[in-house]
Protein backbone atom coordinates (compact mmCIF):
# COMPACT_ATOMS: atom_id res chain seq x y z
CA UNK A 1 0.00 0.00 0.00
CA UNK A 2 3.01 2.34 0.47
CA UNK A 3 4.34 1.42 -2.57
CA UNK A 4 0.80 2.88 -4.61
CA UNK A 5 0.57 5.80 -2.55
CA UNK A 6 4.08 7.21 -2.58
CA UNK A 7 3.48 8.25 -6.63
CA UNK A 8 0.76 9.86 -5.41
CA UNK A 9 1.96 12.61 -3.27
CA UNK A 10 4.79 12.90 -5.56
CA UNK A 11 2.48 13.73 -8.16
CA UNK A 12 0.40 16.54 -5.54
CA UNK A 13 3.88 18.11 -5.13
CA UNK A 14 4.71 18.55 -8.35
CA UNK A 15 1.84 19.64 -10.06
CA UNK A 16 2.94 23.32 -10.51
CA UNK A 17 6.30 22.02 -12.07
CA UNK A 18 4.64 19.85 -14.65
CA UNK A 19 2.25 21.84 -16.67
CA UNK A 20 -0.91 19.81 -18.30
CA UNK A 21 -1.00 19.10 -22.11
CA UNK A 22 -4.19 18.50 -22.23
CA UNK A 23 -4.27 15.12 -23.39
CA UNK A 24 -6.79 12.72 -21.71
CA UNK A 25 -6.46 10.22 -19.57
CA UNK A 26 -7.79 6.57 -20.80
CA UNK A 27 -7.91 4.85 -17.39
CA UNK A 28 -6.04 1.91 -16.44
CA UNK A 29 -3.69 2.47 -19.40
CA UNK A 30 -2.52 5.71 -18.70
CA UNK A 31 -2.14 4.37 -14.85
CA UNK A 32 -0.21 1.57 -16.15
CA UNK A 33 2.51 3.47 -18.17
CA UNK A 34 2.70 6.01 -15.56
CA UNK A 35 3.41 3.93 -12.52
CA UNK A 36 4.73 0.84 -14.83
CA UNK A 37 3.59 -2.38 -16.11
CA UNK A 38 3.14 -3.56 -12.63
CA UNK A 39 0.97 -1.76 -11.68
CA UNK A 40 -2.48 -2.88 -10.48
CA UNK A 41 -5.00 -0.73 -9.97
CA UNK A 42 -7.02 -1.40 -6.49
CA UNK A 43 -10.70 -1.24 -8.68
CA UNK A 44 -13.18 -4.45 -8.98
CA UNK A 45 -14.43 -4.66 -12.51
CA UNK A 46 -17.63 -6.61 -12.48
CA UNK A 47 -18.57 -8.00 -15.95
CA UNK A 48 -22.00 -9.26 -14.81
CA UNK A 49 -24.92 -8.25 -16.73
CA UNK A 50 -27.29 -6.38 -14.77
CA UNK A 51 -30.78 -7.82 -14.40
CA UNK A 52 -33.76 -5.24 -14.44
CA UNK A 53 -36.51 -5.75 -11.89
CA UNK A 54 -39.29 -4.37 -13.43
CA UNK A 55 -38.84 -6.64 -16.62
CA UNK A 56 -41.31 -9.39 -16.74
CA UNK A 57 -40.62 -12.72 -18.01
CA UNK A 58 -41.52 -14.04 -21.71
CA UNK A 59 -44.65 -16.14 -21.53
CA UNK A 60 -45.10 -19.32 -24.02
CA UNK A 61 -47.51 -18.78 -26.44
CA UNK A 62 -50.60 -21.22 -25.65
CA UNK A 63 -52.21 -23.14 -28.53
CA UNK A 64 -55.22 -21.70 -29.86
CA UNK A 65 -56.67 -19.13 -31.51
CA UNK A 66 -55.70 -15.66 -31.34
CA UNK A 67 -55.71 -12.18 -33.19
CA UNK A 68 -57.46 -12.29 -36.24
CA UNK A 69 -58.42 -15.88 -36.18
CA UNK A 70 -60.13 -15.24 -32.69
CA UNK A 71 -62.41 -12.54 -34.18
CA UNK A 72 -63.49 -14.45 -36.92
CA UNK A 73 -64.37 -17.37 -34.41
CA UNK A 74 -66.26 -14.60 -32.05
CA UNK A 75 -68.12 -13.50 -35.25
CA UNK A 76 -68.86 -17.01 -36.48
CA UNK A 77 -70.23 -17.90 -33.15
CA UNK A 78 -72.83 -14.66 -33.09
CA UNK A 79 -73.89 -15.16 -36.86
CA UNK A 80 -74.72 -18.48 -36.33
CA UNK A 81 -76.32 -18.71 -33.17
CA UNK A 82 -78.64 -15.82 -34.75
CA UNK A 83 -79.32 -17.77 -37.47
CA UNK A 84 -80.01 -20.81 -35.42
CA UNK A 85 -82.54 -19.10 -33.39
CA UNK A 86 -84.18 -17.89 -36.72
CA UNK A 87 -84.64 -21.53 -38.13
CA UNK A 88 -85.65 -22.20 -34.45
CA UNK A 89 -88.70 -19.47 -34.18
CA UNK A 90 -89.79 -20.56 -37.80
CA UNK A 91 -89.71 -23.96 -37.11
CA UNK A 92 -91.83 -23.43 -34.08
CA UNK A 93 -94.63 -21.29 -35.51
CA UNK A 94 -94.86 -24.41 -38.08
CA UNK A 95 -95.08 -26.43 -35.40
CA UNK A 96 -97.52 -23.94 -33.21
CA UNK A 97 -99.85 -23.78 -36.52
CA UNK A 98 -100.35 -27.40 -37.17
CA UNK A 99 -101.65 -28.42 -33.66
CA UNK A 100 -103.50 -24.83 -32.84
CA UNK A 101 -105.05 -24.16 -36.54
CA UNK A 102 -104.82 -28.06 -37.70
CA UNK A 103 -103.42 -26.67 -40.84
CA UNK A 104 -99.86 -28.58 -41.96
CA UNK A 105 -97.51 -26.46 -44.42
CA UNK A 106 -95.02 -29.01 -44.57
CA UNK A 107 -92.64 -27.83 -46.68
CA UNK A 108 -92.21 -24.75 -44.16
CA UNK A 109 -91.37 -27.63 -41.21
CA UNK A 110 -88.93 -29.65 -43.63
CA UNK A 111 -86.56 -26.78 -44.56
CA UNK A 112 -86.61 -25.06 -40.70
CA UNK A 113 -86.47 -27.99 -39.66
CA UNK A 114 -83.19 -28.93 -41.76
CA UNK A 115 -81.49 -26.01 -41.46
CA UNK A 116 -82.20 -26.26 -37.77
CA UNK A 117 -80.00 -29.36 -37.24
CA UNK A 118 -77.66 -28.21 -39.32
CA UNK A 119 -76.79 -24.87 -37.02
CA UNK A 120 -76.96 -26.23 -34.28
CA UNK A 121 -74.23 -28.50 -33.65
CA UNK A 122 -72.15 -25.94 -35.94
CA UNK A 123 -72.80 -22.95 -33.30
CA UNK A 124 -72.51 -25.07 -30.44
CA UNK A 125 -68.73 -25.96 -31.88
CA UNK A 126 -67.95 -22.63 -32.69
CA UNK A 127 -69.38 -21.22 -29.25
CA UNK A 128 -67.02 -24.12 -27.26
CA UNK A 129 -63.79 -22.91 -29.55
CA UNK A 130 -64.51 -19.18 -28.80
CA UNK A 131 -65.16 -19.84 -25.20
CA UNK A 132 -61.49 -21.55 -24.74
CA UNK A 133 -59.79 -18.98 -26.07
CA UNK A 134 -61.47 -15.78 -25.77
CA UNK A 135 -59.35 -13.29 -23.48
CA UNK A 136 -60.25 -11.59 -20.41
CA UNK A 137 -60.09 -8.00 -21.84
CA UNK A 138 -61.77 -7.48 -25.09
CA UNK A 139 -59.89 -6.04 -27.55
CA UNK A 140 -60.85 -3.02 -29.83
CA UNK A 141 -62.06 -5.28 -33.06
CA UNK A 142 -63.63 -8.26 -30.32
CA UNK A 143 -65.23 -5.21 -28.99
CA UNK A 144 -66.57 -4.11 -32.56
CA UNK A 145 -68.33 -7.10 -33.45
CA UNK A 146 -69.89 -7.58 -30.26
CA UNK A 147 -71.33 -4.25 -30.60
CA UNK A 148 -72.85 -5.18 -33.61
CA UNK A 149 -74.70 -8.47 -32.92
CA UNK A 150 -76.12 -6.79 -29.62
CA UNK A 151 -77.34 -3.75 -31.36
CA UNK A 152 -79.16 -6.27 -33.90
CA UNK A 153 -80.01 -8.85 -31.18
CA UNK A 154 -81.58 -6.00 -28.95
CA UNK A 155 -83.85 -4.67 -32.29
CA UNK A 156 -85.04 -8.45 -32.76
CA UNK A 157 -86.23 -8.43 -29.22
CA UNK A 158 -87.39 -5.70 -29.25
CA UNK A 159 -89.48 -6.44 -32.22
CA UNK A 160 -90.96 -9.53 -30.56
CA UNK A 161 -91.99 -7.72 -27.52
CA UNK A 162 -93.75 -5.20 -29.74
CA UNK A 163 -95.59 -8.72 -31.67
CA UNK A 164 -96.15 -9.93 -28.40
CA UNK A 165 -98.00 -6.76 -26.84
CA UNK A 166 -99.86 -6.52 -30.59
CA UNK A 167 -101.18 -9.95 -30.17
CA UNK A 168 -102.14 -9.45 -26.54
CA UNK A 169 -104.80 -6.23 -27.80
CA UNK A 170 -105.96 -8.26 -30.57
CA UNK A 171 -107.11 -11.10 -28.54
CA UNK A 172 -108.87 -8.52 -26.16
CA UNK A 173 -110.37 -6.78 -28.80
CA UNK A 174 -110.76 -8.65 -31.43
CA UNK A 175 -113.93 -11.32 -32.19
CA UNK A 176 -112.25 -13.77 -34.97
CA UNK A 177 -108.98 -15.60 -35.85
CA UNK A 178 -107.73 -16.40 -31.98
CA UNK A 179 -106.24 -19.47 -33.61
CA UNK A 180 -103.62 -17.33 -35.89
CA UNK A 181 -103.07 -14.64 -33.15
CA UNK A 182 -102.46 -17.36 -30.41
CA UNK A 183 -99.75 -18.91 -32.82
CA UNK A 184 -98.46 -15.10 -33.27
CA UNK A 185 -98.33 -15.15 -29.73
CA UNK A 186 -96.49 -18.11 -28.76
CA UNK A 187 -93.98 -17.87 -31.19
CA UNK A 188 -93.23 -13.83 -30.65
CA UNK A 189 -92.60 -15.26 -26.79
CA UNK A 190 -90.34 -18.38 -28.09
CA UNK A 191 -88.63 -15.59 -30.26
CA UNK A 192 -88.22 -12.84 -27.50
CA UNK A 193 -87.21 -15.51 -25.11
CA UNK A 194 -84.14 -16.96 -27.34
CA UNK A 195 -83.04 -13.25 -28.34
CA UNK A 196 -82.71 -12.27 -24.95
CA UNK A 197 -80.83 -14.75 -23.75
CA UNK A 198 -78.23 -14.44 -26.83
CA UNK A 199 -78.15 -10.47 -26.37
CA UNK A 200 -76.99 -11.51 -22.65
CA UNK A 201 -74.36 -14.32 -23.76
CA UNK A 202 -73.40 -11.49 -26.56
CA UNK A 203 -72.52 -8.51 -24.28
CA UNK A 204 -71.19 -10.31 -20.89
CA UNK A 205 -67.88 -10.94 -20.88
CA UNK A 206 -65.66 -14.43 -20.27
CA UNK A 207 -66.23 -14.09 -16.50
CA UNK A 208 -69.74 -14.66 -16.57
CA UNK A 209 -69.08 -17.94 -18.34
CA UNK A 210 -72.00 -19.65 -16.55
CA UNK A 211 -74.76 -17.43 -18.96
CA UNK A 212 -73.34 -18.85 -21.68
CA UNK A 213 -73.29 -22.52 -21.31
CA UNK A 214 -77.38 -21.91 -19.48
CA UNK A 215 -78.24 -20.09 -23.14
CA UNK A 216 -76.62 -23.56 -25.01
CA UNK A 217 -78.68 -25.77 -22.84
CA UNK A 218 -81.55 -24.09 -23.47
CA UNK A 219 -80.79 -24.11 -27.42
CA UNK A 220 -80.35 -27.52 -27.07
CA UNK A 221 -83.42 -28.57 -24.87
CA UNK A 222 -85.42 -26.04 -27.38
CA UNK A 223 -84.41 -27.15 -30.75
CA UNK A 224 -85.11 -31.10 -29.19
CA UNK A 225 -88.62 -30.39 -27.97
CA UNK A 226 -89.95 -28.41 -31.28
CA UNK A 227 -88.28 -31.20 -33.61
CA UNK A 228 -89.94 -34.27 -31.68
CA UNK A 229 -92.72 -32.30 -31.39
CA UNK A 230 -92.35 -31.44 -35.68
CA UNK A 231 -91.35 -34.98 -36.43
CA UNK A 232 -94.42 -36.89 -35.00
CA UNK A 233 -96.62 -34.00 -35.87
CA UNK A 234 -96.99 -32.10 -39.44
CA UNK A 235 -94.25 -34.44 -40.59
CA UNK A 236 -95.89 -37.50 -40.12
CA UNK A 237 -99.03 -36.01 -40.85
CA UNK A 238 -97.80 -34.74 -44.46
CA UNK A 239 -96.59 -38.36 -44.95
CA UNK A 240 -100.03 -40.14 -44.61
CA UNK A 241 -101.68 -37.20 -46.32
CA UNK A 242 -99.35 -37.10 -49.49
CA UNK A 243 -101.22 -38.74 -52.15
CA UNK A 244 -104.09 -36.54 -50.60
CA UNK A 245 -102.09 -33.62 -51.46
CA UNK A 246 -101.15 -34.94 -55.21
CA UNK A 247 -105.32 -36.12 -55.49
CA UNK A 248 -106.24 -32.59 -54.47
CA UNK A 249 -103.86 -30.51 -57.10
CA UNK A 250 -103.58 -32.94 -59.93
CA UNK A 251 -107.40 -34.23 -60.02
CA UNK A 252 -108.45 -31.19 -61.73
CA UNK A 253 -105.99 -31.01 -64.73
CA UNK A 254 -107.32 -35.14 -65.10
CA UNK A 255 -110.42 -33.74 -65.78
CA UNK A 256 -109.43 -31.13 -68.08
CA UNK A 257 -107.45 -34.25 -70.17
CA UNK A 258 -110.88 -35.59 -70.31
CA UNK A 259 -112.74 -32.48 -72.07
CA UNK A 260 -109.84 -32.06 -74.53
CA UNK A 261 -109.91 -36.18 -75.01
CA UNK A 262 -113.91 -35.86 -75.87
CA UNK A 263 -113.27 -32.37 -77.79
CA UNK A 264 -110.53 -33.91 -80.34
CA UNK A 265 -112.03 -37.75 -80.76
CA UNK A 266 -115.84 -36.93 -79.77
CA UNK A 267 -116.44 -39.43 -77.23
CA UNK A 268 -115.42 -39.80 -73.54
CA UNK A 269 -111.57 -41.81 -73.31
CA UNK A 270 -112.33 -45.70 -72.72
CA UNK A 271 -109.81 -45.50 -69.84
CA UNK A 272 -107.48 -43.00 -68.04
CA UNK A 273 -104.59 -44.37 -69.64
CA UNK A 274 -104.93 -43.40 -72.91
CA UNK A 275 -105.14 -39.63 -71.96
CA UNK A 276 -102.02 -37.46 -72.28
CA UNK A 277 -100.87 -37.16 -69.02
CA UNK A 278 -97.42 -35.98 -67.78
CA UNK A 279 -96.21 -35.44 -64.10
CA UNK A 280 -98.02 -35.74 -60.79
CA UNK A 281 -101.25 -35.88 -62.88
CA UNK A 282 -99.78 -39.28 -64.57
CA UNK A 283 -98.89 -40.36 -61.02
CA UNK A 284 -102.10 -40.70 -59.38
CA UNK A 285 -102.98 -42.35 -62.36
CA UNK A 286 -100.40 -45.08 -62.81
CA UNK A 287 -100.58 -45.69 -58.99
CA UNK A 288 -104.55 -45.92 -59.43
CA UNK A 289 -105.51 -42.74 -56.83
CA UNK A 290 -108.09 -42.20 -59.06
CA UNK A 291 -111.02 -44.63 -60.30
CA UNK A 292 -113.02 -43.27 -63.82
CA UNK A 293 -115.97 -44.42 -64.53
CA UNK A 294 -118.32 -43.93 -67.45
CA UNK A 295 -121.72 -43.41 -66.88
CA UNK A 296 -123.66 -42.26 -69.92
CA UNK A 297 -123.07 -40.08 -73.20
CA UNK A 298 -125.86 -39.28 -75.68
CA UNK A 299 -125.70 -36.27 -79.08
CA UNK A 300 -128.30 -34.01 -79.92
CA UNK A 301 -129.73 -34.54 -83.09
CA UNK A 302 -129.02 -30.36 -84.25
CA UNK A 303 -125.17 -30.86 -85.40
CA UNK A 304 -124.71 -27.37 -84.36
CA UNK A 305 -125.67 -27.72 -80.62
CA UNK A 306 -122.86 -30.17 -78.02
CA UNK A 307 -123.43 -33.90 -77.02
CA UNK A 308 -123.06 -34.83 -73.39
CA UNK A 309 -121.58 -37.06 -71.59
CA UNK A 310 -121.36 -37.87 -67.68
CA UNK A 311 -118.38 -39.84 -66.22
CA UNK A 312 -117.27 -39.87 -62.96
CA UNK A 313 -113.51 -39.74 -60.67
CA UNK A 314 -113.58 -41.21 -57.63
CA UNK A 315 -110.80 -41.08 -55.13
CA UNK A 316 -110.19 -41.89 -51.20
CA UNK A 317 -108.78 -39.06 -48.91
CA UNK A 318 -106.99 -39.77 -45.76
CA UNK A 319 -107.94 -37.08 -44.01
CA UNK A 320 -110.87 -34.20 -44.46
CA UNK A 321 -109.08 -30.78 -46.21
CA UNK A 322 -108.13 -28.45 -43.37
CA UNK A 323 -111.17 -26.09 -43.79
CA UNK A 324 -114.14 -27.15 -44.40
CA UNK A 325 -115.77 -23.85 -44.94
CA UNK A 326 -113.69 -22.48 -47.73
CA UNK A 327 -115.53 -21.56 -50.74
CA UNK A 328 -114.26 -23.75 -53.53
CA UNK A 329 -112.29 -22.50 -56.66
CA UNK A 330 -113.65 -23.50 -60.14
CA UNK A 331 -111.98 -25.07 -62.37
CA UNK A 332 -112.68 -24.94 -65.71
CA UNK A 333 -111.95 -27.03 -69.09
CA UNK A 334 -109.74 -25.71 -71.46
CA UNK A 335 -111.70 -26.98 -74.32
CA UNK A 336 -115.36 -25.61 -73.52
CA UNK A 337 -117.44 -23.94 -75.84
CA UNK A 338 -117.80 -20.91 -73.95
CA UNK A 339 -116.96 -19.70 -70.30
CA UNK A 340 -120.66 -19.60 -69.97
CA UNK A 341 -121.50 -22.57 -70.86
CA UNK A 342 -118.25 -24.14 -68.47
CA UNK A 343 -120.09 -22.33 -65.65
CA UNK A 344 -123.56 -24.33 -65.98
CA UNK A 345 -124.07 -27.53 -64.14
CA UNK A 346 -126.56 -29.76 -66.22
CA UNK A 347 -130.32 -29.49 -65.53
CA UNK A 348 -131.71 -31.47 -63.17
CA UNK A 349 -128.43 -33.31 -62.07
CA UNK A 350 -125.56 -32.38 -59.70
CA UNK A 351 -122.91 -33.23 -62.58
CA UNK A 352 -120.50 -30.51 -62.92
CA UNK A 353 -118.26 -29.08 -65.83
CA UNK A 354 -114.98 -28.37 -63.54
CA UNK A 355 -113.29 -30.93 -60.25
CA UNK A 356 -113.09 -28.70 -57.07
CA UNK A 357 -110.88 -30.80 -54.45
CA UNK A 358 -110.91 -28.23 -51.78
CA UNK A 359 -112.87 -28.45 -49.24
CA UNK A 360 -113.08 -32.49 -49.45
CA UNK A 361 -114.06 -34.99 -46.28
CA UNK A 362 -112.20 -38.16 -45.33
CA UNK A 363 -112.78 -41.74 -47.18
CA UNK A 364 -114.19 -41.99 -50.36
CA UNK A 365 -115.35 -39.00 -52.29
CA UNK A 366 -116.71 -39.49 -56.14
CA UNK A 367 -116.84 -36.43 -58.41
CA UNK A 368 -119.93 -36.26 -60.97
CA UNK A 369 -118.94 -34.61 -64.30
CA UNK A 370 -120.15 -33.91 -67.34
CA UNK A 371 -118.27 -32.85 -70.72
CA UNK A 372 -119.60 -32.08 -74.43
CA UNK A 373 -118.10 -32.13 -77.86
CA UNK A 374 -119.56 -31.05 -81.74
CA UNK A 375 -119.86 -33.31 -84.35
CA UNK A 376 -120.21 -36.29 -82.16
CA UNK A 377 -120.98 -39.70 -82.58
CA UNK A 378 -123.33 -41.45 -79.97
CA UNK A 379 -121.12 -43.32 -77.74
CA UNK A 380 -122.10 -45.66 -74.71
CA UNK A 381 -119.50 -47.43 -71.98
CA UNK A 382 -119.66 -48.95 -69.53
CA UNK A 383 -118.19 -48.71 -66.33
CA UNK A 384 -114.03 -48.84 -66.38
Amino acid sequence: MEDIKKPEIENENNLDEEPQTGEPHHGLIDESNKYGSSYVPNVRIDMKPTTRLDATPPTEKKPGFDGAALVVLQWLSYALWGFTVIAMSTLAAAVLTFYITGSNIGDVVLYSLAAVLVLLPISLICDVLYLKNEPDTRTRSSSVVMTVHAVLLALLGIGSLITIAFSLVSLIVGSTGHDGIMVTLYTSLIVALLFGLLFLRTVLPKKYSKIRYFFMTIMVISVVLVCVFGIFGPIADAQVTRNDKLIEANLPTVGEAITTYATDNNQLPPTLSDLKLTGDAKKIVTDKLVTYKIEASSMKKNIEAPADYYYQLCVTYKKASADQNITPTPVYGSSSSSSANSMITPTGSDYSYYVTTVPHPAGDKCYKLTTYSYDADTYSGNNI
